[in-house]
């Protein structure tokens, strides 16, 4: 973080030039010495030597500075402002409501997500490249003018349209669609980023996310975290059974609990995660390896053993993101509303989803997280009710065509092909 930058965007939030100069003024000046297990160094860097032989201050916040986060975060936002300023990013619009979110990028700590969409929806995804080129541009020259470089061996971006397929919408290949995107590489030269399938995943933030919505790379990397954690088990003995159980809460299911806000897996993808965990972890603490898992994931309380399957955990989290965002003037709010009314035209039917069968219509959806809620608030018995728009009939006597055709007693796979035509 460069102290001039950080400076200015500090100061254009409000805080005062006395301590926003009195901190960066300490930070230049200091000297640090390395502290490691062999002691403290003698050797120091930083102060005012570097002043004295004509070399630029240290720049960077300070690590365990309690101003850090807030001024990273500070300085981003300038960042998404010169987006904005420059009309870079996405214009998301609901399909009912039509109302519209500026999305130019999603950004956490060092790492950040652009958005480019197209302008008309005649656009292809080829049109979306020149301006996709810009926004990167316009991103690094941000990073840039602040001290920061991008690594372009860790960027990556996919470009997503469709074509009409054997009755169905598809997403585009890469060969139906080339194109490249480039980057200025740390090193200073501009190199080409790695371009992504839709269904093809990357980590980001622990997460594995594909655009299509599928989980088979999610579902992987769980596996083989499971896979690590059970090989260090077996290679370990401890006397108190205890340990293995204690070792397993604290461990792998955290690993598995981190993403599960942002993950859809369902509870057959799940288990197929948690088998061999418990095949290997039960006959240590003393329990069989068959022992029935409805007393495994079953509450103390009740005499079960405790542990949170994570596919409950996984929808209890989906509920209570819709609870907190759908209630309050938020950007995950604004977003769930356009997923809701996503949800609600493919559905084609203008009732609260707790009212259309998941049976019956839950495979003529788009795969999000919206539709695996849809799916347990059915299977648990709660209802979900909204407030967003819903589609109108024009006259007395309209009806959706969907609705018809549910209570004409139509099964999944008739009112899937009805739904698509």
């Amino acid at each position: 973080m460069t102290h001039a930058p950080a400076s200015l965007a500090l100061r254009s939030a409000g805080v005062p030039d006395e301590p926003v100069h009195s901190m960066f003024r300490t930070l230049q000046e200091a000297e640090h010495h390395v502290s490691t297990a062999f002691g403290v160094s003698d050797k120091t860097y930083g102060g005012t030597e570097r002043k004295e032989k004509g070399e630029l201050p240290v720049a960077g916040i300070g690590q365990g500075n309690g101003a850090g986060p807030a001024g990273y975060v500070n300085q981003s936002s300038k960042y998404v402002e010169v987006l904005l300023s420059k009309g870079d990013g996405a214009i998301l619009t609901a399909p009912i409501s039509r109302t519209s979110i500026d999305l130019p990028c999603v950004t956490f700590d060092d790492d950040n997500d652009q958005f480019t969409g197209g302008y008309s929806t005649e656009a292809s995804g080829e049109d979306l490249l020149p301006q996709a080129q810009k926004d990167i541009d316009d991103w690094q020259g941000c990073t840039a003018a602040t001290g920061g470089a991008i690594d372009a061996t860790k960027s990556y971006f996919w470009i997503l349209d469709y074509k009409f397929s054997d009755g169905k919408w598809v997403y585009r290949s890469k060969e139906e669609m080339p194109g490249t995107l480039t980057v200025i590489h740390k090193n200073g030269v501009r190199t080409e980023i790695e371009r992504l399938e839709v269904h093809e995943a990357k980590k980001t933030l622990g997460f594995f996310p594909a655009p299509d919505g599928n989980s088979k790379i999610q579902i992987e990397y769980f596996q083989e975290e499971v896979k690590k954690f059970t090989d260090k088990i077996r290679g370990r003995h401890s006397k108190i059974k205890n340990d293995y159980w204690i070792a397993m809460n604290t461990r792998i299911m955290k690993t598995l609990e981190y993403p599960r806000r942002a993950t859809a897996l369902s509870l057959k993808e799940w288990n197929q995660v948690m088998s061999p965990l418990l095949r290997c972890i039960l006959p240590r603490t003393g329990i069989a390896k068959n022992f029935p898992h409805v007393i495994v994931y079953g509450p103390t309380e009740y005499q079960g053993l405790g542990l949170m399957h994570p596919w409950y955990g996984q929808e209890l989290s989906h509920l209570e993101i819709l609870w907190e965002s759908a209630s309050r003037p938020t950007l995950e709010g604004d977003i769930l509303q356009q997923a809701f009314e996503s949800l609600r035209m493919e559905l084609g039917v203008p009732d609260s989803i707790s009212d259309v069968p998941y049976s019956l219509c839950g495979q003529s959806v788009t795969n999000t997280w919206l539709k695996t809620l849809w799916a347990s608030s059915q299977e648990f018995g709660f209802r979900i009710e909204d407030s967003y728009a819903s589609l109108n009939l024009c006259r007395h006597e309209d009806q959706c065509l969907m609705s018809a055709f549910l209570h004409q007693g139509y099964g999944p796979q008739q009112l899937k092909i009805l739904n698509d035509c």
